[in-house]
């Protein structure tokens, strides 16, 4: 018994090393690569776009392209890349719109807790700006008092895109 515990002890140990520093507790996690040839430059700032239009049909699990966000960051920040150097953005739009909906709409529309609006709220607290598609929204029904407090509300996920990648943004697309 000794021998496991040890043996869990050393396995656990080694993975949070590898690991590094996380920058979004409780989502995001990521696996140690050891010796990558590629890696992000520490000394760099870096503009990502991510464009999110799934979501899982299981109205209680967590949208995995939004936890992606988090995977980045704390991917990243973990190799050693500050995260005041990382300038990020979120577009929702298509079948996403309903992840960030209000914890209330959500609960109403679906008859369970929105299971995105811990993540959400943790993204905004790392300075991850989400863009809501102001079209997508509203061929839902949705009206602006139903969006979440942490996304704003563009013209389209479109504008947004084009907007963003003009400005040097890279596109990261789940589509």
């Amino acid at each position: 018994m000794k021998r496991v515990l040890t043996s869990l002890l050393i396995i656990a140990t080694n993975y949070c090393i590898g690991q590094g520093t996380k920058a979004i507790e409780n989502y995001g996690n990521t696996f140690p690569v050891e010796d990558a040839q590629l890696r992000l430059d520490k000394d760099k700032n870096y503009k990502v776009i991510f464009d999110i239009a799934k979501s899982p049909d299981e109205k209680d699990k967590l949208n995995s392209s939004i936890n992606t966000v988090a995977r980045f960051i704390n991917m990243h920040v973990g190799q050693g890349v500050p995260l005041e150097n990382m300038e990020i953005i979120v577009v929702i739009h298509g079948g996403a719109v309903k992840d960030y909906t209000t914890a209330e709409v959500y609960q109403e529309k679906y008859g369970v807790a929105n299971p995105n609006t811990g993540l959400i709220a943790v993204l905004k607290e790392a300075g991850v700006k989400t863009y809501m598609c102001g079209q997508s929204f509203a061929y839902r029904g949705y009206t602006k008092d139903q969006l979440s407090e942490h996304a704003s509300l563009a013209l389209s996920a479109m504008t947004a895109l084009v907007h963003f990648q003009k400005e040097g943004y890279q596109l990261i697309d789940f589509n």
